[in-house]
C-alpha cells in the first residue's frame, strides 16, 4: 500500500509531501480514491496522525516539511536548513 502511494505522489510529480487516500480491496488490491496535496495539519488531521503513528512528532513534521519545502525551493541554505 505504502509503495502505490508513494508511487502516486511521484506520477503527479509532488515533491515534500501529500496525503493518498487508499482503499484496500478484498483480495488485498489497492486503489488510490485521491491525492490531497494540501492536508490537514491540525491535531485531528490523517496526516499528522499518520505522522505521530511513524514516531515523528507534530513539531518536527512541521519543521521536516518546512525544511524540506525550503530546499526544494532553493532557500535551504540562506533559512538555515
Amino acid at each position: 500500500m505504502q509503495q502505490t502511494a508513494l508511487a502516486a505522489h511521484a506520477a503527479l510529480g509532488l515533491q515534500v509531501y501529500s496525503r493518498v487516500d487508499v482503499l484496500l480491496g478484498p483480495e488485498g488490491a489497492c486503489c488510490v480514491l485521491e491525492i490531497n496535496t494540501l492536508p490537514g495539519m491540525t491535531g485531528a488531521s490523517l496526516l499528522p496522525e499518520a505522522a505521530a503513528a511513524a514516531g515523528i512528532p507534530y513539531p518536527e513534521l512541521c519543521a521536516r516539511i518546512v525544511r524540506l519545502s525550503l530546499a526544494r525551493d532553493g532557500r535551504g541554505r540562506e533559512a538555515g536548513a
